[in-house]
């Protein structure tokens, strides 16, 4: 402030210095503790304005979408861009290259297809986010204005008012500021209040006029209320307040007004005249959907649904900031000595305003604490500090919200390198690491003991993972119907393995391992940044450099993994199996494996590590998320200053008026990272050793006991991935040691001992094929001696053992953990002495070792039996070049005959047979999208017509009304063997409709949504599909029609059921299906 303004009262002739702590022992109260990177308000706000860029995403989407010309063109495009999408998608029988290139493609073409809709949407909502910005910047710097003129508030100078002015700049002198706010006096305000406003460098103070008697009166409780007013000037949440205030105005009136307005009354902008539950055309909905009040008022409120729900998180986001800053405050002035006049000023505020009990459960989300939450705060300031499960709640739900809009508009703009999803992770990665590196800063630099950090660090990251997934559900692509699975409910199927089965055992929900994906990852990301602030903190970095190096040095492995997960999360063929690796997929691209012991546990993969494995530089960005914490401890001799025990500095060089140069001390729990990272390069050239020793040995052995296996061809294939996985086994002892041994950095130190037996099992492999060409005792077949050339095959065997070891490793540490932890909390509770913990630890560690042995026993075990492919695919009976099961010739009437009556031989008593209908309607269906009658009405057989040579059929209901159930039977036979690509035809048609419409010539409509289904294995080849029925107009019936198909050499077998308002019977269903195939002639 400038001296004409009045001064700065006592002690402001010192210019240079900035006053850091009160020296006034009267005022001393609580130690201050270190300074969090960053604070609960400046994250608040940094989720406040991902809400708002959410939020206003939706509401300028909505917006675009209510004008009827970019309707129309909307929903032309979109259609003819979809339908020309589904016919450039690869068959599903394609070999794996071939599908993912033609993928690639129709992705990049379907992008290119959709750009004339999708930019000008984005510029409309990039313009309506412009508009509510600069509305609310308008408002940041009018309001101080606004405040002086509305208050006609009187400047305090040292003038007009010397003894008030001069406690006021002592009590500025107090709270650490170098340049005191103007102090401003509001005549009308009778209460004992204050009001601190203002932009950065223009800060004031307003003091009502009820307070300044007080300085005579109640000097204690006068300076309780300046200085918690002085706290938010020091906190420098003043400019935040006011911004946060601005944001949720500017948002009010340029985005909700609008949008509650055309929710309302969508007919606005077509006919203002016209009542909306009257439009003969809504312009979104089809022609022929009539409006009336309940349709009216179904359709507002499911379109304004979410937009509520928008609103409410952000008007729950700026509470949230307000409150903050309040407890912040109350912590500052705490620090500052005013403690105990502050816990008056707070309980006579309670007291003159009591909460009912509703009211009171409400107040809690209000724009200010409750009086509990502040008595706390003050009688323990650090208590602000440390994160909590709420607060980390609403910055991962605005997060995602906000993430979600970003790649939902980056898929809109044209480009040719990353997805959308991977665009804008790298603009969401820094946001989440900064949000997560100063959770873990907060919880090291809090003064709780070391469990009760890492409880506090976990609680918190959870809240974050939670607040991740519920904004996934609000996200703007996400339809409210497939909420049940994250994501969308109508994606699912297997991958492009056509043979390689689900592994029996390991099956889970998609919804559910989806959630455990993040939240694992999540953990890990806090862990690393957690031990990162452990490790620089004891080489004395504690400023926001250190926060920020880590932040934006770990978001770059976050970056490639939270873009994969947010692809394949809401597919659940990707992200809920685990599937093994078959030898027909093999086979097609021309490699023949030896199905040895194990081979389906030895070949597992799960798909979001193996898109993982796929980058080229993924090496690298794994080694990143451990190199940062390690770091502390490779900083150089020179630059180290002595601990206290060595050599005294040379202080006296310096003279008596100069001191000496601070020392670092170690903290008493100094990791000692240097010898850490010594301890873990000596375990893993130990690992590696031993692995490269067992490798050759079973190169030798196998040489020596089983030559003839060692001379097949197919047998390096098999050899291949039992080296992979033992290489990941001895990845994974290794971390589990030292977690074990190097605690609590033991985790981040066996990730650099994966990575060093990665890169040493990589050279021993290429080492022992190089050895087996030129040396008989280790040889297999097709061994050349010659030094290894192929450098892409090396490359993808490193990135393998890299990302599977990592993960291994993880899991093991993690593992070890939990056991020490529960071994130890279990001989605290028996009362054991040392020696006694450690047999527990060893019986816990035991128990680990053998559930994780009895899993990989399990998952053998259904790989010997073979586990049941759960998928729609056209699936053969048996793994490899499979007999007919037929005669070899068409069948005759009668034996066609035979076979339908052998099937309803499976029904149950009282069930009837109805006549059949041989007029085909679906001629005068219209299904939409049109690409989907074929599937519908079968088409993919039409091709055989021509060649029928005898056919029978049944129909048959168990004749209820209300709920019903159908079955027919059907039984053809053609002149020559139907051919594999006719079922392979039906699955492709089947993946590019996911769901269609159809309504028939009297205008009644049904939906379906396709799904694949578990085929039976029988015959040849067997498929089956699931379609999931529903009326959208009232009454609502409900159904599932299933589908299953059975080639059998000349021969399709094909058993329908339909339920309606009742179970579909999938034993029955099988039943039938399996006696019409046994009953056919062999």
């Amino acid at each position: 402030m400038p001296a004409g303004r009045g001064g700065r009262g006592p002690g402001a002739t010192d210019r240079g210095r900035r006053r850091r702590c009160p020296t006034d022992r009267r005022l001393t109260g609580h130690a201050a503790m270190a300074r969090p990177a960053v604070s609960g308000t400046t994250l608040r706000f940094a989720a406040l304005v991902a809400a708002v860029l959410g939020s206003g995403t939706h509401a300028f989407t909505f917006l675009y979408l209510s004008v009827p010309q970019h309707v129309r063109v909307a929903g032309v495009t979109y259609a003819r861009c979809v339908e020309a999408y589904q016919h450039s998608l690869p068959a599903p029988d394609a070999d794996f290259d071939t599908y993912v290139a033609a993928g690639e493609r129709a992705q990049q073409e379907i992008i290119r297809c959709l750009a004339p809709v999708g930019q000008p949407q984005a510029v409309w909502v990039l313009v309506g986010l412009s508009v509510l910005l600069a509305l609310a910047a308008v408002l940041y710097l009018a309001t101080p204005w606004w405040i002086r003129r509305r208050g006609r508030l009187v400047e305090l100078t040292a003038d007009a008012f010397p003894r008030l002015h001069a406690e006021l700049g002592r009590l500025s002198t107090v709270a650490g500021l170098d340049r005191p706010p103007v102090f401003l006096l509001d005549p009308a305000a009778g209460a004992p209040g204050g009001l601190a406003f203002g932009r950065a460098g223009r800060y004031a103070v307003r003091l009502n006029a009820g307070l300044v008697p007080l300085s005579i009166t109640d000097p204690g409780l006068f300076r309780a209320v300046v200085l918690h007013e002085l706290a938010h000037v020091r906190n420098r949440d003043v400019s935040l307040a006011y911004a946060v205030v601005a944001l949720w105005r500017a948002f009010v009136a340029v985005a909700l007004v609008p949008l509650v307005v055309l929710s309302v009354y969508p007919t606005l902008l077509t006919d203002p005249g016209q009542v909306p539950w009257d439009s003969p055309d809504s312009g979104i909905l089809d022609d022929y959907f009539r409006w009336d009040v309940a349709g009216y008022g179904v359709t507002t409120a499911q379109g304004t649904m979410r937009a509520l729900l928008f609103v409410g998180v952000l008007y729950l986001a700026r509470n949230a900031v307000l409150r903050a800053r309040e407890t912040y405050a109350d912590a500052r002035a705490a620090e500052f000595g005013a403690g105990a006049d502050l816990r008056r000023v707070v309980a006579a505020a309670a007291a003159r305003r009591p909460a009912p009990g509703w009211r009171g459960r409400l107040g809690r989300f209000g724009v200010h604490p409750t009086a509990a939450t502040r008595l706390a705060t003050i009688d323990d300031p650090t208590r602000a500090h440390r994160p909590g499960f709420g607060e980390l709640f609403g910055a991962g739900l605005t997060t995602m919200i906000a993430f979600d809009c970003l790649a939902h508009y980056a898929r809109a703009l044209p480009h040719t390198g990353a997805a959308g999803a991977q665009a804008a992770a790298w603009l969401v990665a820094p946001v989440v690491t900064g949000i997560l590196g100063a959770v873990a800063w907060r919880a090291w630099q809090s003064p709780e003991p070391p469990a009760d950090r890492t409880r506090r660090l976990v609680t918190a990251t959870l809240g974050f993972s939670l607040g991740w997934l519920v904004g996934d559900v609000m996200s703007l692509s996400t339809v409210p119907g497939d909420w049940g699975v994250l994501g969308a409910s109508s994606i699912s199927g297997q991958v492009t393995f056509g043979s390689g089965p689900v592994m029996g055992g390991y099956d889970a929900g998609s919804a559910l391992v989806a959630a455990l994906l993040l939240t694992g990852g999540m953990l890990a990301q806090a862990g690393v940044l957690f031990a990162a602030a452990r490790s620089w903190s004891a080489r004395g970095a504690t400023g926001r450099w250190a926060w920020a190096a880590g932040a934006a040095v770990t978001a770059v492995p976050f970056a490639a993994w939270i873009g994969i997960w947010f692809d394949v999360h809401a597919a659940p063929y990707l992200v809920g199996h685990l599937y093994s690796v078959g030898t027909a997929d093999l086979a097609r691209v021309g490699v023949g494996i030896w199905q040895g012991p194990g081979f389906a546990l030895l070949t597992l993969f799960y798909p979001p590590v193996e898109i993982l494995r796929e980058r080229l530089l993924v090496v690298p960005v794994l080694a990143l998320a451990w190199l940062y914490p390690l770091a502390a401890g490779l900083r150089p001799w020179w630059r180290r200053w002595r601990a206290a025990s060595g050599s005294p500095p040379a202080a006296d060089a310096t003279g008596p008026g100069h001191p000496a140069r601070p020392r670092e001390v170690p903290a008493p729990d100094d990791p000692r990272i240097g010898e850490g990272i010594r301890a873990a390069l000596r375990v893993a050239l130990l690992g590696a050793a031993g692995f490269a020793v067992a490798l050759l040995a079973t190169r030798a052995a196998v040489r020596l006991f089983a030559p003839e296996r060692a001379g097949a061809a197919d047998f390096p294939g098999y050899f291949y991935f039992a080296q992979i996985a033992a290489a990941t086994l001895v990845q994974a002892v290794v971390g589990g040691w030292l977690t074990a041994r190097r605690r609590p950095l033991g985790l981040v130190l066996g990730q650099l001992g994966a990575m060093v037996v990665a890169v040493l099992a990589t050279v021993a492999i290429l080492g022992a094929q190089t050895l087996g060409g030129c040396l008989a005792a280790f040889r297999f077949a097709s061994s050349i001696c010659r030094p290894p050339n192929d450098l892409p095959w090396a490359l993808r065997l490193l990135r393998t053992l890299a990302v599977e070891g990592a993960l291994a490793a993880l899991l093991a540490g993690v593992a070890v953990v939990v056991a020490s932890e529960l071994a130890r909390r279990l001989a605290a509770r028996m009362e054991l002495d040392g020696s006694a913990a450690r047999r527990a630890w060893s019986a816990a560690l035991l128990v680990l070792l053998l559930s994780a042995g009895g899993l990989a026993a399990q998952g053998v075990y259904a790989s010997g039996e073979g586990a049941a492919v759960a998928t729609a695919r056209p699936s053969a009976s048996a793994s490899v070049a499979p007999r007919s099961a037929g005669p070899g010739r068409p069948l005759t009437a009668a034996e066609a005959t035979a076979a339908v009556r052998a099937a309803e031989r499976a029904v149950p008593p009282g069930w009837q047979q109805t006549a059949e209908n041989e007029e085909d309607s679906s001629a005068q269906h219209r299904y939409d999208p049109a690409g989907c009658r074929p599937l519908a009405t079968g088409a993919y057989r039409r091709a055989l017509e021509a060649g029928k040579r005898a056919s029978a059929r049944s129909t048959l209901t168990n004749g209820g009304r209300l709920a019903s159930t159908t079955v027919e039977v059907d039984v053809v036979s053609y002149a020559t063997a139907v051919p594999e690509s006719v079922l392979r035809d039906a699955e492709r048609k089947r993946v590019n409709c996911p769901r269609f419409t159809v309504t028939t010539a009297t205008g009644f409509q049904v939906a379906y949504e396709v799904r694949p289904g578990a085929a039976l294995p029988l015959g040849d080849q067997a498929w089956r599909v699931d379609y999931d029925m529903s009326t959208p107009s009232s009454p609502p019936v409900r159904g599932r029609w299933s589908e299953a198909i059975v080639r059998v050499d000349h021969t399709l077998v094909t058993v329908s059921m339909i339920a309606v308002g009742e179970p579909l019977d999938e034993v029955l269903l099988g039943d039938l299906l399996t006696r019409a195939v046994s009953a056919l002639p062999r």
